[in-house]
């Protein structure tokens, strides 16, 4: 291509074209700016109630979906290859975006055309096959099935979690927007409207050349410090809150849950309580048994010694020794005495 195409092919034409050329870009750039500015005017909106959730949840299922757009499109490209591949000699449609590489795009959207199918790789330019039809057909039928049913349901499942989400912890989102909002108009803009910024961009300007030239003779510059507060977006955001909430669950819990674990941990203590008396009866219990068998079997031992036997003369005067003066002296036993304890 020359230039000469767009601009004439002489002087004469020279001024006249690139006249009507300029008019289309304005005329073009002017459309792109509007849909720009209006959309734009959304993230403004979005400082409202019910009309800021809504803002804030289609910018959240744009950005979660970006990942499925890509496969969107590259599918689309691919099957806009295949279909272009189909082409029989010398057929093509003089509209550009009416070609069969733009099928791919336009099954998307949700356009099955049938009939420019079969113009265009039908037996319109091959007469005697008839086979590039039947097989664009299909192809056409096995790519708007899977973009329309699977890639479809599964950008409406995304949509759906991040619809869930976000009205689920609508204040905090809004919250966060808003200080956005704030950081966007106090640091990222300049103070005055156009087309008076242009002396604030030549203010910036020359003190970002005496900044250059102070970095290059040497003198330390101070950080600059921006804002009070830095920009986060929804995914940062989502992981402070749950941060939050996770300290705050462990931190500031609700009375009554304090209430309810203050009465598990009573039963729980009364519980404990309880089994370590029974314990401690049983273990007495066990002892006093223990003591009163050991008593029995001493009572035993005595009686079969013969010690407390009525013995008299000697010494003692023919008083009867008690157990208690037996228990304290050494005693012998025969060892056939002994037998009945056993």
């Amino acid at each position: 291509m020359s230039l000469s195409r767009y601009l004439g092919h002489g002087p004469g034409k020279l001024g006249l074209e690139f006249r009507e050329y300029s008019i289309q870009i304005i005329q073009c750039g002017f459309s792109f700016s509007a849909v720009l500015i209006f959309v734009r005017f959304f993230d403004n909106m979005s400082v409202f109630g019910n009309l800021g959730e809504v803002v804030t949840i289609l910018r959240l299922m744009i950005y979660e979906s970006s990942d499925i757009l890509i496969i969107y499109f590259w599918s689309a490209a691919g099957a806009g290859t295949a279909f272009a591949g189909l082409l029989a000699a010398n057929a093509n449609d003089p509209q550009f975006f009416a070609r069969p590489c733009w099928y791919g795009v336009r099954t998307i959207l949700g356009d099955f055309d049938l009939l420019s199918v079969y113009s265009t790789l039908g037996d319109s330019y091959e007469p005697h096959g008839g086979i590039l039809g039947g097989a664009a057909v299909i192809l056409l039928w096995v790519y708007a099935f899977m973009a329309t049913i699977y890639i479809v349901n599964l950008m409406i499942a995304i949509m759906t979690s991040s619809y869930e989400r976000v009205q689920g912890n609508a204040i905090v989102f809004r919250r966060f927007r808003q200080v956005g909002h704030v950081y966007e108009y106090k640091d990222l803009r300049s103070p005055l409207p156009p087309p008076f910024n242009i002396f604030y961009f030549i203010v910036r300007f020359s003190w970002w050349v005496v900044s250059c030239l102070r970095k290059a003779v040497g003198e330390e510059q101070e950080e600059q410090i921006r804002g009070f507060k830095d920009y986060l977006w929804v995914a940062t955001a989502e992981q402070l809150w749950k941060s939050e909430a996770a300290a705050r669950d462990r931190y500031l819990a609700d009375p009554d849950q304090d209430g309810e674990r203050y009465l598990r941990q009573v039963a729980e203590v009364k519980a404990d309580t309880k089994l370590l008396a029974s314990t401690v009866v049983k273990n007495h219990e066990y002892s006093v048994g223990r003591f009163e068998r050991i008593e029995r079997d001493l009572k035993k031992l005595i009686d079969a010694s013969g010690i407390g036997g009525g013995g008299g003369g000697g010494g003692r005067g023919g008083s009867t020794p008690s157990p208690q003066d037996d228990m304290s002296r050494a005693a012998y036993a025969m060892p056939n005495r002994l037998g009945k304890l056993n």
